[in-house]
C-alpha cells in the first residue's frame, strides 16, 4: 500500500500553508529590509570565528493573519521509486508508487490569526502503483468529494461531508494528513519562516527547539536529525529558500531530504515546493532503498 503521504509534503507543504492566508495586502506588508540581524532567542548556526564578511540582504517575514473566503487551489504530486530487495529472494523488486492530488480549499472561519473550519472539494486525488511493468490506478476515497474540516474548542478535528453522508477511516486519514498539523495553529516550519531575520546565502541550522517544532508535524515515530534552511534569493515578491532535513523514519529508514520553498512574501503562503529525497533503510521485506520527488503547486483567490 502506498503511504497515506509523504514526510516531506507533510512538513514542507502543509506546514506551510498556514503561514499566511490573507488576501490582499498593501504593497511590502510581511518584509523588512535592513543590515544583518540577531535572530533572538532563536537556535542558530554560531558565527566563524575571526572576520566578518560583508553582510548581505536580510529579509524577515511576519505572518499574516488568515482572513476568511480566501481560497486556495492546490495541485499536489508525489512519486516514489523503489527497490526492494526480499531476503533468500532473487532480483530486487522495482516498484513505483505515485500520489496525484488537486483540491480547493475555502477558509471559512479564523480565530485569531489562524484558519479554524475549512471547506475542501478533492477535485481529483489517485494512486497510482507500477510493478512489473503493470500499473494499477486507485481512485482514493476522497476523490470528487467535498468535506467542511473544523478544530473545536477542545482541540479536537471534526470532519463532516457536505452532503450528511458519513465520514470513513480511511476519508479521515486523509484529512487529518491535510490538516491535522495546520488548523487552529502555526506549525512548525512556518513558525520558523516568519519573525527571524534570513541573510542571503547564510544558512541556518535549526536547534534543538525548532527541530521539536518540525518533528511535531511529521509524528511521534519520526526522528528529524537535523535541519538546515537557507534563504537563497528573491525574485519581486517572492523568496526562494532552501531546506534540507537529515530524517530517519519508524524502523530506521534513512531518509534526508532537500526542498526548494517559493513562497508569496507579502502574504507569508507558498507558492511552489519541489522536493526529492533518498530512501535507504529495512522493512520487514528486505532492504529497501529508492528515491522520492514533490511537487505542488498553489494559486490563491
Amino acid at each position: 500500500m502506498p503511504p497515506r503521504r509523504s514526510c516531506l509534503t507533510v512538513v514542507l507543504l502543509t506546514a506551510l500553508a498556514a503561514c499566511g492566508s490573507g488576501k490582499d495586502a498593501p504593497p511590502g506588508t510581511g518584509t523588512a529590509s535592513a543590515t544583518a540581524a540577531s535572530p533572538g532567542t532563536r537556535d542558530a548556526a554560531p558565527s566563524p570565528p575571526g572576520d566578518a564578511p560583508p553582510a548581505g540582504p536580510t529579509l524577515t517575514i511576519a505572518q499574516v493573519p488568515a482572513v476568511a473566503g480566501v481560497v486556495q487551489h492546490t495541485q499536489d504530486d508525489a512519486v516514489q521509486d523503489l527497490s526492494i530487495a526480499e531476503a533468500d529472494a532473487g532480483a530486487p523488486t522495482s516498484l513505483r508508487m505515485e500520489r496525484h492530488v488537486t483540491k480547493r480549499t475555502k477558509v471559512l472561519d479564523v480565530r485569531g490569526a489562524f484558519r479554524t473550519r475549512v471547506e475542501v472539494h478533492y477535485e481529483a486525488a489517485r494512486d497510482v502503483q507500477t510493478a512489473a511493468g503493470k500499473a494499477e490506478e486507485h481512485a482514493l476515497p476522497v476523490a470528487g468529494k467535498t468535506y467542511v474540516v473544523a478544530r473545536d474548542d477542545a482541540g479536537q478535528l471534526i470532519m463532516a461531508t457536505v452532503d450528511g453522508k458519513a465520514v470513513s477511516d480511511d476519508e479521515r486519514a486523509i484529512l487529518e494528513d491535510d490538516f491535522g498539523s495546520e488548523l487552529g495553529r502555526l506549525p512548525g516550519m512556518a513558525a520558523i519562516l516568519t519573525g527571524r531575520a534570513w541573510t542571503q546565502g547564510s544558512p541556518v541550522a535549526l536547534g534543538a527547539a525548532d527541530i521539536a517544532q518540525v518533528a511535531a508535524d511529521m509524528g511521534a515515530a519520526d526522528e528529524v536529525k537535523s535541519a538546515t534552511v537557507t534563504w537563497t534569493g528573491r525574485d519581486g515578491e517572492i523568496a526562494s529558500f532552501a531546506v534540507a532535513i537529515d530524517l530517519v523514519r519508524a524502523g530506521g529508514v534513512k531518509m534526508p531530504m532537500k526542498a526548494i520553498v517559493r513562497l508569496d512574501v507579502a502574504h507569508a503562503r507558498p507558492v511552489e515546493v519541489l522536493g526529492t529525497a533518498t530512501i535507504e533503510g529495512a522493512t520487514p521485506d528486505g532492504k529497501i532503498t529508492g528515491t522520492m520527488t514533490v511537487h505542488t503547486l498553489n494559486r490563491y483567490e
